[in-house]
């Protein structure tokens, strides 16, 4: 977001340091700063980072796609419990992974790391088998100011009418088995977004339309004992 100040930026990058780099084994830095470094000279590596151009190496591009990915979580542009992949992997299992790709040295890695948080940041939902399910689903912590709600609510979708990709945010007071499924006007399922234990928080899940025809659907949550349905337009 453009309209960032240098003190928002500042603040996200401490957090980053904090609140990832403190969760790792080994860290290698991403954004290649000396400790010692100033807060401006800090803030210029990050800008030098996020706007590599064509010409920056694979490396590059997989530490700066990474780097808008932690700013969108930091943020709070992006819950870490989202499920951004189709066979539910969460935003943090996707930095978890995404990170280990770019430290493990195999150059072939970066690629695919990049490709990875390149697709979430711009809202794209990545296919089955990108991900290993079995990438540690770590919580980074985010912004001690940050409220868990209070209540359970289902959002209305955004957009909507859409074409073909949508979202849809809901909410939890306390951790839960979630189940968002999503039906046609003959009462037939035809996706289920979201099916595992969610932490309490507020979560944001993007539904891709592509497969299904034009029309109405109806999605529906049941969390623990709240179940709450909405209807959704798409149009192609």
């Amino acid at each position: 977001n453009a309209q960032e100040s240098l003190e928002q930026m500042s603040d996200y990058m401490n957090l980053i340091a904090t609140h990832f780099n403190g969760n790792l084994v080994n860290p290698v830095d991403i954004f290649e700063v000396a400790p010692s470094a100033s807060p401006m000279d800090s803030l210029g590596a990050l800008r030098d980072l996020l706007t590599v151009n064509q010409d920056g190496s694979m490396n590059d591009h997989a530490r700066k796609h990474l780097t808008a990915l932690l700013l969108n979580v930091a943020s709070l542009k992006l819950h870490q419990s989202t499920v951004i992949s189709e066979d539910s992997a969460t935003a943090s299992q996707a930095i978890t992974y995404c990170y280990q790709l770019i430290a493990d040295g195999n150059p072939d890695n970066d690629e695919v790391a990049k490709d990875i948080a390149e697709m979430i940041n711009e809202g794209q939902i990545v296919l089955a088998g990108i991900i290993d399910p079995t990438t540690a689903n770590i919580a980074y912590k985010q912004n001690a100011t940050e409220q868990l709600p209070t209540e359970f609510s289902l959002d209305q979708n955004y957009p909507n009418p859409f074409n073909p990709t949508t979202e849809i945010n809901f909410s939890l007071p306390k951790a839960a088995d979630v189940k968002l499924e999503v039906f046609n006007i003959m009462g037939q399922k035809v996706a289920t977004p979201v099916n595992r234990h969610l932490e309490a928080g507020h979560h944001r899940v993007a539904w891709d339309g592509s497969d299904v025809s034009s029309g109405v659907y109806f999605y529906r949550i049941q969390a623990g004992d709240f179940v709450d349905t909405k209807k959704m337009v798409l149009l192609k």
